[in-house]
């Protein structure tokens, strides 16, 4: 039928071929009546890794209130966190506000926390895939020697099912081929690993929102009653006029 037999000199021309990246039989190359044929077995070897991101988004709300007014007086919102300039500038423009509203002087409560949140808004994912490398995981070569027909059944050329935990698909028929009397086809098998890195990435928004209050109450001073004062210097009149001696 046909005699089989390795050579490094056909291992580098099979390697060589290979590396071309032609898939199927190669274009023979004829040698006086030597040729060389190749056939590539070409998979993919996937690892996968996962990733997730988050992104924080902000609603920041401003309230102030005179005491006793269950009506805010000032009413904001920022699409930033407490610690943002612009926040922070607003809690001291809404005290200078309440006080432009009140007729007394007030005294200032907050910012105080009074509700918040922290909720997932949004949830979405890529795909990614790159190619890492590549190897050559097994090389067969065979002699074919006419006169004869020959069907290239890969069970039958060389085909490893598994390398390196790499699986290759040996039922693939690349038909016949015919070696006329006197010629010798060289045919080399190559099983060739593309190594991939698919990666997908989930990104997650979440959403913080939070109420600040500013709550002025008012400072009042203590007036004394119309007419206290008098009664208080009859009083003392009184106690005066009772402890001084008497006179004959």
């Amino acid at each position: 039928m046909f005699n089989s037999r390795i050579g490094k000199a056909f291992v580098l021309s099979a390697l060589a071929g290979a590396l071309l990246g032609q898939a199927g039989i190669a274009a023979a190359q004829t040698t006086g009546g030597t040729s060389t044929k190749t056939l590539e077995y070409r998979v993919a070897s996937v690892t996968t890794a996962a990733e997730t991101r988050t992104v924080e988004t902000y609603s920041t709300q401003v309230l102030g209130f005179l005491a006793g007014n269950p009506t805010a007086l000032v009413d904001v919102q920022f699409v930033l966190p407490f610690g943002d300039a612009a926040v922070q500038a607003a809690f001291a423009t809404t005290r200078s506000i309440l006080a432009a509203a009140s007729v007394n002087p007030l005294s200032f409560s907050g910012p105080t926390l009074t509700s918040s949140s922290r909720v997932l808004s949004n949830s979405s994912s890529t795909v990614s895939e790159v190619k890492t490398g590549e190897e050559v995981l097994w090389v067969e070569t065979v002699e074919l020697v006419g006169q004869e027909l020959f069907h290239l059944n890969s069970a039958q050329y060389g085909c490893v099912a598994v390398v390196k935990g790499v699986s290759f698909d040996c039922t693939v028929d690349y038909g016949d081929i015919f070696v006329a009397a006197g010629d010798t086809v060289l045919l080399t098998s190559a099983g060739v690993a593309d190594y991939l890195l698919r990666t997908t990435v989930t990104t997650e928004t979440f959403l913080n929102t939070a109420v600040y209050e500013i709550v002025g109450t008012p400072i009042t001073q203590s007036v004394p009653e119309p007419g206290t004062g008098l009664l208080v210097g009859l009083a003392g009149l009184i106690a005066w006029r009772a402890t001084r001696p008497r006179t004959a």
